[in-house]
């Protein structure tokens, strides 16, 4: 598996997308936000998908992934994240990143061996992805004016579209 053409432009494009988010009006004042009482934030789920980026790439070519500057999961600290995130991702996207060696880690309380292959599909990104889309499903909880549009950066929809019809 080739991860600067498989799975690096995959990343990018959604932290692209995260960071975007961090930039809407509204979004600090509503990072706390849980779907339930016993759940991570958004902020949280934000700090964990960006985490995630680095751990999807990183240990299937036999690197530590760092410690980035902050843990903060407020708008200061999720957006130096994603400038730490860039950084680390730019660097890479210049070596051969051809992932070829098993992955042990945790999933959970669970230890697992993975190929590299199996760990970065089937694991790393799908992670990646749950923590992201939870993020945004908190955020558009609060009443923030995002959908899938500000998701993926693919679909468009009018202005006050809705999938709820319109009661008279």
């Amino acid at each position: 598996m080739n991860l600067n053409s498989d799975v690096l432009p995959v990343l990018r494009h959604y932290l692209g997308q995260l960071d975007q988010l961090l930039r809407i009006d509204g979004v600090g004042e509503a990072l706390d936000t849980r779907l339930s009482k016993d759940a991570l934030s958004a902020g949280e789920h934000l700090r964990t998908a960006q985490g995630f980026a680095l751990r999807t790439l990183l240990p299937p070519l036999g690197q530590k992934v760092p410690s980035l500057g902050t843990e903060n999961c407020d708008l200061a600290g999720l957006r130096q994240r994603s400038k730490e995130v860039a950084h680390i991702l730019h660097h890479l996207e210049h070596e051969d990143l051809t992932a070829v060696q098993p992955v042990q880690h945790k999933a959970g309380f669970a230890e697992l061996t993975q190929s590299s292959s199996d760990y970065v599909m089937m694991f790393g990104l799908p992670n990646f992805m749950f923590h992201f889309a939870t993020a945004h499903a908190c955020l558009r909880s609060t009443g923030l004016d995002i959908g899938k549009a500000h998701f993926d950066g693919l679909h468009d929809y009018p202005a006050g579209f809705s999938w709820v019809p319109k009661t008279v």
